[in-house]
Order: structure tokens, then C-alpha cells, then sequence
């Protein structure tokens, strides 16, 4: 078993060390093969991020690449690139970004590459350096601005990306629609608070009479709701989420009164309606 560990110990050490030095010391040039797999994933016009040996971290769209250097659109400073040579990257992330916002002035290289990672269909808040604000959904993308059709309108914006500030996904709208729905689900299964009722047919009968059906109407009833007379229960149909049928008897209409008619689902009781017992008058 010692020699099984002491093997294991050999490997890891001479494995994983010099990843770690490279990732997080950041004092050695990561593996050529690694660092050429992370560029295919990043096409030119990327966002990517370059940490280099120093420490120093540089964001932007990856320009060009070639055997010696790496050429970045640099995030800050419009127009600016940087070429920097593949023995001072320490790292590269690259990034999908799907938002953008201006460090300053407007910069349409960045504008441009969020929008087209958000893509035709998704509903965006663009802000214009003129301070005009857009919310609707992306129609169309081109090389010089994309076309937003206006939420509430059918009218179609232009706006070029030299002039953006910011673009994002408009995640409100989203939440909205997620809350609509799932409220709507709530609802659908009799999830707003209590079964209530609307009406009772007959709602009232003279002392004395014989007993009779009640029918009683209303919404969220269930299979397991029964009717209760004056707070005792009585023999209950269910017709479906929004009747019962209840056997009412000779001996709950013996005497003039207002009974107290509420509906019980689970030992849960809703609301309450009136039953009026009248008496005859000669």
C-alpha cells in the first residue's frame, strides 16, 4: 500500500505543479498545446481576456494570432490593440459576453460583439450616447447597427453601434413573464388562498319544509370538499371544481334562523355564505 502512495505522490507532484505555478503563479508560459486549444474556441472578434506573466490582466477582441504574438482590440482606449507575445500570456479566458457597457466613450467593436452573442429574437435595454434608452426585441443584426422592433409599437429602431453605451438582456421582462406563468399555474390549481363561494341555489326555504338538495357554487372546489350546515357536515357530491351538491334534511329547517353555509377541503374552511330559513307567515 506505502508503495502504491509513494507512486502517486511521484506522479502528482510532477504532473500538477507546474500547472499550478503556471495558472496561479502566473511565472511560466502554460503548455503551447493547452493555449492553442483555448484559441480555437475563440474565433477572431472574441472577447477574451489575457492574463500575462506580470500579473497584468488585458480585455478585449482578439484581433489576430499568429506563431510569435497575440493581437488584442483592447477594451479600453477605442482603436488601441496590443500584440503580445504567446511567453508573456499566462492565461487566456474568453469570454461570451452577452452585455455591454461603455468605459467612457462608445465603443461599436464591443457593442457589436454583445449583440451578436445575444443574437436575432432577444428582447434587449440599449442606451444611446445621446441618452435615448430602447427596450424591445432584436429583428435584425448587421455589420454597422441592429434593428430593434419597440416594445408597445411596431415601429423598427436602427441604432448604430458607434453610438451605443450599453446594451443587455432586458432580464425583467423575463422575470415578469416567469412570475405571470407561475402564478398562473398557482391559480390553475386553486393556490389563491381559499375555495370561495358565489352563490347557493336555493338560498333560503321555509321552517318546517322538507329537505332538499343545496347547490352550491363557486371555484378551487375539490373531491375532497364537503359542505357544512351551520359547522356540521352533510352528505357532499362532487360536481366539479366549481359545484357541489349537499343532502340537506327535514331537521335543519325545523326552525326559523340564518344557517351558516361553508364549504370544508381538508379540514380547511373558506369563506362563508347565509342560508335563511324563513317562517311561514299566516
Amino acid at each position: 500500500m506505502w508503495r502504491r502512495l509513494l507512486v502517486l505522490t511521484l506522479v502528482t507532484s510532477m504532473t500538477v505543479g507546474p500547472q499550478v505555478r503556471a495558472d496561479i503563479c502566473g511565472q511560466s508560459f502554460p503548455h503551447m498545446g493547452t493555449f492553442r486549444r483555448k484559441l480555437k474556441r475563440a474565433p477572431i472578434g472574441s472577447h477574451v481576456v489575457l492574463k500575462l506573466t506580470s500579473g497584468q490582466e488585458l480585455e478585449g477582441s482578439l484581433e489576430a494570432i499568429d506563431a510569435e504574438a497575440v493581437t488584442l482590440g483592447l477594451l479600453e482606449g477605442p482603436g488601441s490593440q496590443r500584440r503580445v507575445p504567446h511567453e508573456r500570456v499566462a492565461k487566456v479566458k474568453v469570454l461570451n459576453r452577452m452585455s455591454y457597457r461603455a468605459a467612457g466613450r462608445p465603443n461599436g467593436k464591443m457593442a457589436r460583439r454583445a449583440v451578436h452573442n445575444l443574437g436575432v429574437g432577444r428582447h434587449v435595454m440599449a442606451e444611446e450616447a445621446t441618452g435615448i434608452v430602447s427596450r424591445g426585441h432584436i429583428q435584425e443584426i448587421s455589420e454597422s447597427y441592429f434593428a430593434l422592433k419597440l416594445d408597445g409599437s411596431s415601429e423598427l429602431r436602427l441604432v448604430s453601434y458607434d453610438h451605443v453605451l450599453q446594451v443587455r438582456e432586458n432580464h425583467a421582462v423575463w422575470a415578469l413573464l416567469g412570475i405571470g406563468i407561475v402564478l398562473l399555474i398557482y391559480w390553475l390549481k386553486g393556490g389563491f388562498g381559499q375555495s370561495g363561494i358565489i352563490s347557493l341555489s336555493p338560498d333560503s326555504a321555509p321552517e318546517g319544509g322538507p329537505g332538499f338538495t343545496l347547490t352550491v357554487r363557486g371555484h378551487g372546489f375539490k373531491s375532497a370538499s364537503v359542505v357544512r350546515w351551520d359547522g356540521k357536515d352533510r352528505p357532499t357530491t362532487f360536481i366539479s371544481d366549481k359545484e357541489l351538491q349537499a343532502v340537506i334534511f327535514d331537521r335543519d329547517v325545523w326552525s326559523a334562523m340564518e344557517v351558516e353555509v361553508t364549504v370544508a377541503t381538508n379540514g380547511e374552511v373558506t369563506y362563508e355564505a347565509v342560508f335563511l330559513v324563513f317562517r311561514h307567515e299566516d
